[in-house]
């Protein structure tokens, strides 16, 4: 038997959620409340990996793209990886800004669960640390 895309549930997605944000609303990629796409990427050392890798666990995860780190605060259910010249990840043939259309200084939040959480810019970090206050276990 074979299972088509509606049973794996794989087009489910959550925009309206109290567990989306976007600041300042987005108008292509993925959305906040959309399952988290996966790309091929590389450590900072050159080892390839993928970005469904950073995801496995049970913790939220914080994607910055050509942020400056030190913009969030750190938490013990949160594992923060960066992209750029201080980043611990690197996307040299472009397959993750093709993925997720985002800007240099955004930040994407990803849930236990796959789902993207939040989508922001880096002059909305604001939102971003009240939104964690909210939603993940307390540092």
């Amino acid at each position: 038997m074979r299972r088509g895309r509606e049973v794996q549930q794989l087009d489910l997605a959550y925009p309206e959620s109290p567990l989306a944000l976007e600041s300042p609303a987005r108008t292509r990629g993925p959305l906040a409340g959309d399952r988290a796409p996966d790309a091929p990427i590389c450590t900072a050392a050159g080892r390839p990996t993928r970005v469904f890798e950073l995801f496995k666990g049970t913790h939220w995860t914080l994607l910055g793209y050509g942020v400056d780190r030190d913009l969030v605060s750190p938490r013990s259910s949160l594992h923060i990886h960066t992209f750029g010249p201080r980043g611990d990840i690197v996307d040299h043939e472009s397959h993750f800004l093709a993925a997720y259309a985002v800007a240099p200084g955004d930040w994407v939040l990803v849930r236990p669960d796959g789902y993207i959480g939040a989508i922001v810019a880096s002059a909305e970090v604001g939102a971003l640390e009240s939104y964690e206050e909210r939603h993940l276990a307390a540092p």
